[in-house]
């Protein structure tokens, strides 16, 4: 069983959202928690709330599509504190555009942060926690992997990818005492909603549809929990128990449900 006491943990994508719902809980558990982000502004600010909060906490303006600046992170954290416990692979963007209105350059930015990043950080992590005899790398997908994600292919498919990845690396890490988990979150309320690339969707049809989504900080419960389990795959709401049931037992049922889908993300279209 994991057991959140005095322990590092780094955290990507941690000024906002998910992440720094977890740098906040986590801190309170009494780990030290590395704040780690391009967001300069509010990434200092999650730092400096935990520790006037006697938590332990600091921030470290992060790029996670720069291996280099990934890779020497992680090792600085190691060489200071002599030990990396968690890593977050958390940091993520999405993007809601039908798939004729995808670039070759909205593909690459969705790749480098979701995909290589969450690469980079892994890579890192592992390579350290294999010296070290143990550690847990927790990879953020989304609900998204798990099947259609129409009107969000670009996000979908880099989050099945993640997904994939880590399925396979939880089970060659066994022999080095490392876990590794993937966490898939659906409808959890994020800033998301406000910094997402929509094209010529209308944002305020999308943010209103989160209104009855859970909280950052009860998503973060839900991942510790699970984290305690070391389950392989952590879910909100049971979504990938739902989504299977569904797409295996009724598939022309499940097939409605994303036809659905389709035409209720395009009624929100600004233009026709």
């Amino acid at each position: 069983m994991v057991v959140f006491n005095e322990k590092v943990a780094i955290i990507t994508g941690s000024a906002s959202g998910i992440g720094k719902a977890l740098a906040e809980l986590l801190a309170k558990k009494g780990k030290i928690v590395i704040v780690a982000d391009r967001d300069v502004t509010n990434g200092e600010v999650v730092a400096s709330t935990i520790t006037k909060e006697g938590g332990k906490a600091s921030f470290h303006y992060l790029d996670v599509t720069d291996e280099k600046m990934v890779h020497d992170l992680l090792q600085e954290v190691y060489e200071q504190y002599g030990r990396i416990d968690f890593m977050f692979n958390n940091a993520g963007i999405s993007s809601m555009r039908e798939f004729f209105d995808l670039t070759s350059e909205h593909w690459k930015k969705m790749i480098d942060v979701n995909l290589l990043g969450v690469i980079y950080g892994s890579t890192a992590a592992y390579n350290l926690m294999r010296k070290q005899g143990h550690g847990y790398i927790i990879n953020t997908a989304s609900a998204a992997a798990f099947g259609p994600a129409p009107l969000t292919s670009a996000y979908g498919a880099t989050k099945q990818a993640v997904l994939g990845l880590t399925t396979s690396l939880h089970y060659e890490a066994e022999e080095y005492g490392v876990k590794v988990s993937a966490v898939c979150p659906a409808f959890v309320k994020t800033p998301i909603s406000q910094t997402m690339d929509m094209s010529d969707f209308d944002r305020e049809v999308f943010s209103k549809n989160q209104r009855n989504y859970i909280t950052s900080e009860k998503c973060a419960e839900i991942i510790l929990k699970g984290l305690r389990k070391e389950k392989l795959i952590i879910t909100t709401l049971g979504f990938k128990k739902t989504t299977d049931f569904i797409f295996m037992l009724f598939p022309g049922l499940h097939r409605q449900l994303i036809r659905f889908v389709v035409k209720t993300g395009r009624r929100s279209k600004l233009t026709s």
